[in-house]
């Protein structure tokens, strides 16, 4: 099974806080800090809950500045 991969930047003070959120919905992705000083993060999302973790990610935009980085950052793993 492959997983998706995304990047995501946001305030670097609010990656715990993302992170802590994402782990409520267990299953739903990995995530992984790529570049804290930017606030990159990496998610490892499985194919079968792709959906709802968009969905997820877009309602937690409304409370949280979140956005989408379309390519792989220049960062270290």
């Amino acid at each position: 099974m492959d997983t998706l991969t995304l990047y995501y930047r946001l305030d670097p003070a609010k990656i715990i806080v993302l992170k802590s959120l994402l782990e409520g919905h267990e299953g739903f992705c990995v995530l992984r800090t790529r570049d804290p000083a930017r606030g990159i993060v990496q998610l490892l999302v499985s194919p079968d809950f792709e959906e709802d973790t968009r969905a997820l990610l877009e309602e937690l935009s409304k409370r949280i500045w979140l956005e989408a980085v379309p390519t792989a950052p220049d960062a270290n793993p």
